[in-house]
């Protein structure tokens, strides 16, 4: 993989020919008697005919459905550990004419009153691209500015050409040095260019957008000494967004564009002290350069280092340093000094704080105090909401509130999400951090990441309110609260009563009466549901998801938040009449999972040879609840008779004995949704068993059997037995549960199966015409 890398790296190389190529055909095209507006106008159209060939191609969608595993590898060439999220684009040069537009814009004539200075070194793409968002960003901003670029010697002869070049256009101020002076020394020569003009220094990875400069000449006018100002980046340490002092190199669901304007609007003016500018895009006043001169060029010749010792010498002279909250300026970062960094920030670090002992305190105080979070926060929930109306979302939100365990309630929670979609309901998902039990995290599919929107229910619950507020949260839904704190029941009606919401709550299995969840006792079989004292006996006994209380005062306690629910959903009959037994005053309604079943045409699994050996497949994580020990022993009845069997686990399973390959049972791995159709297609089983012990809510493995078509075998407790029995013999086998303890009977008995094709009959998809009205019913949005 180590090898791979370089040649990863120079993909950008690649497609740089390739724009070469494509701009080549556009000059040519452009020597025809058209205005630059046609030539642009004709630019865009053949870019959206890409996009519609490519990127909306039908291949190319369901590449993207299926990539995840891709874009793991991509990083992983590029040599990022981080594989949660893809990073942004880099950026490109600009086509030529995109310049030629530039070029033909009539010159502004007012004197600047800045120069904008961008020194440069290497990295075509990136420099060229600085260079010509900040020219062509001049005529949305009132204030006069010259770009001033400053060529360092660069060894790269195609970046010192096109910059020779594109200065006879006269759109900026060529510098070059005869030999390399550094960073620090090249943006001094440039600040001393014209000594009554303020400066910006705007590195060569940089973006800056719209009226940029004007935002953050309107922010010096909030003090009368201002010495710098920054404003908020992907990657600018305390000046960072989306998180704080990181690296923030992901794409984001919008263009940095789109962001820069989302700051402008929720960030209007607003403005932080803070200890010191950061360099990549700084304003800098010409009356704090009078007072305490340049860049020091003793110390930090080679970069990094040098904008904080300066703004530590102006604030010792009075002068503050303010970051521009409603600025948002794009750093791909690095791209001047590479492998170098890490050791050159460390060495200079160290002289900083010998010339300045007070420095680090002060960093350490904005860090601790991150005055910048509201500000943070305030963009998370503007991208939330310019997304919400790119959708076309026209009701209020619903708050699903689940955890992060995965499984089926995580995937029936995902569904829901998705047909609220389908009728304007916006949905946002409350979690808790995994890391710590106070924090609460919302976050929205499609939306990620938004890390400024965690509270701590101990003392951010105003907080959190205001932001609810803002996303029109109209209805509270809760899924499941296991591994929240205790708390947690009373935390949400409390917001729920704050809100003037309701909420309602899904019963995904036994948690609200059964500390262990699934009404397993200490045998590893079905409870029965016994009287509580015997509950709180298996509880003392055994591990509880519920610390140190009774069973007794859970299930109080969770009656009196179920019974302020407006509805209490159940997804199946079986689920209701066992709630019933403990919990019958709640307002339940049963609401079976909208499913599709038509979607894979019906198989017909060809029935058994004369001596062929039966394939059952189990399907999903095989637990111990899920039946685990029971597979363990039919494989070892299967292995000690030889009652022709073979059992394939498509999944993964937590039995040891399993994983280590007994004869007769082969365990896949892991799967994703989308590949299960071609491992039942691999594996060909003639019956799908689901050995599940404990009595299931619904059971999403008993779908995927009739789905695909393969008849499925139950046993006779929960929401399985019940919907094969919905479909009478047609549509599935029903073995009684006592079975379950006699595994050569039930081996015997499957080795019956399978030699005639049995007619299989599947469920009519269930779906729910309006989730508002169908589902919720009554709900008002």
């Amino acid at each position: 993989m180590i090898i791979l890398r370089p040649l990863w790296r120079r993909r950008y190389g690649m497609l740089r020919r390739i724009r070469f190529v494509s701009g080549w055909l556009l000059k040519n095209l452009g020597m025809l008697p058209l205005s630059p507006r046609v030539k642009m106008a004709i630019h865009d159209i053949m870019m959206l005919a890409i996009s519609s060939l490519i990127v909306q191609s039908r291949t190319y969608q369901a590449w993207q459905t299926s990539a995840s595993g891709t874009r793991r590898v991509q990083r992983l060439l590029a040599g990022d550990k981080d594989t949660q999220l893809p990073d942004a684009l880099l950026p490109y040069a600009p086509y030529a004419e995109l310049w030629d537009a530039l070029e033909a814009r009539p010159m502004r004539e007012d004197v600047p009153c800045i120069d904008v200075i961008i020194p440069v070194y290497r990295d075509y793409d990136q420099s060229l691209n600085a260079m010509y968002r900040a020219i062509e960003t001049r005529i949305h901003n009132k204030t006069p500015y010259r770009v001033v670029v400053i060529n360092d010697c660069s060894p790269d002869a195609q970046l010192t050409e096109a910059l020779r070049s594109l200065a006879q256009r006269h759109l900026f101020t060529l510098m070059e040095n005869q030999e390399n002076l550094g960073f620090v020394k090249t943006v001094n020569k440039a600040m001393r260019l014209e000594p009554s003009r303020d400066v910006v220094l705007l590195n060569s990875d940089t973006e800056v957008y719209h009226d940029w400069l004007d935002r953050m000449i309107a922010a010096s006018a909030s003090h009368p000494r201002v010495a710098t100002i920054t404003p908020f980046s992907n990657n600018a340490e305390i000046c960072s967004y989306p998180y704080f002092v990181r690296a923030n190199m992901m794409a984001l669901e919008c263009e940095y564009a789109t962001l820069d304007s989302l700051a402008a609007h929720v960030n209007h003016g607003a403005v932080v002290a803070v200890p010191t500018g950061i360099g990549f895009c700084m304003w800098i006043a010409r009356a704090a350069l009078d007072v305490v001169g340049y860049f020091d060029e003793e110390h930090f010749g080679k970069g990094y280092g040098e904008e904080n010792d300066f703004c530590c010498r102006t604030t010792a002279h009075g002068f503050v340093h303010l970051m521009a909250c409603d600025v948002f300026v794009r750093h791909v970062g690095g791209s001047s000094f590479g492998s170098s960094k890490n050791k050159l920030i460390a060495k200079n670090y160290q002289i900083l704080c010998g010339l300045h002992p007070e420095y680090h305190g002060q960093v350490q105080d904005i860090l601790r105090r991150d005055p910048m979070a509201i500000y943070r926060q305030a963009l998370d929930v503007a991208r939330i909401d310019a997304y919400w109306q790119s959708q076309h979302y026209t009701k209020g939100a619903i708050m699903m509130v689940n955890h992060t365990l995965g499984g089926g309630t995580e995937r029936h929670m995902r569904e829901m999400i998705a047909s609220c979609a389908g009728d304007a309901i916006p949905c946002i998902i409350l979690t808790r951090d995994p890391d710590d039990e106070d924090v609460l995290m919302l976050h929205v599919e499609g939306v990620q990441p938004t890390p400024n929107l965690s509270f701590r229910m101990s003392h951010d619950h105003a907080a959190m309110l205001d932001v609810l507020r803002r996303l029109n949260i109209r209805h509270m839904h809760v899924h499941h609260l296991i591994h929240f704190p205790s708390r947690i029941m009373e935390y949400l009606r409390s917001l729920s009563h704050d809100l003037g919401i309701a909420y309602d709550m899904t019963l995904h299995d036994y948690f609200p009466i059964c500390p262990r969840v699934n009404l397993i006792d200490d045998s590893g079989y079905y409870c029965g549901e016994p009287a509580v004292t015997t509950c709180e006996q298996c509880v003392r006994s055994h591990y509880s998801f519920v610390g140190n209380h009774s069973v007794w005062e859970w299930r109080f306690r969770y009656a009196e938040f179920l019974g302020q629910a407006r509805r209490v959903f159940v997804p199946s009959e079986d689920m209701h009449q066992r709630m019933m037994q403990h919990m019958p005053h709640l307002n339940y309604a049963v609401r079976v999972h909208a499913e599709r079943f038509d979607d894979v045409p019906l198989a017909r699994t060809m029935p058994r040879m004369h001596g062929e050996r039966l394939r059952v497949a189990v399907v999903g994580a095989l637990s111990r609840i899920k039946g685990s020990a029971v597979l363990e022993a039919l494989v070892r009845d299967v292995a000690g008779r030889d009652c022709a069997i073979d059992y394939t686990i498509i999944g993964y399973t937590d039995n040891a004995a399993l994983t280590k390959g007994l004869p007769h049972c082969h365990v896949t791995g892991a799967y994703k949704e989308h590949e299960i159709g071609q491992y039942l297609e691999d594996v060909a089983p003639h019956l799908i068993l689901i050995p599940s012990l404990w009595p299931e809510t619904y059971c999403y493995a008993l779908s995927i059997a009739w789905r695909f078509g393969i008849r499925p075998v139950v046993f006779d407790i929960g929401a399985p037995a019940e919907r094969v029995r919905a479909l009478g013999a047609e549509g599935g086998d029903v073995l009684p549960y006592a079975w379950v303890h006699e595994p050569q009977r039930i081996n015997d008995w499957l080795a019956q199966q399978g030699y005639h094709s049995q007619p299989l009959v599947r469920p009519e998809t269930v779906t729910y015409a309006s989730m508002q009205d169908d589902y919720y019913g009554e709900l008002v949005l």
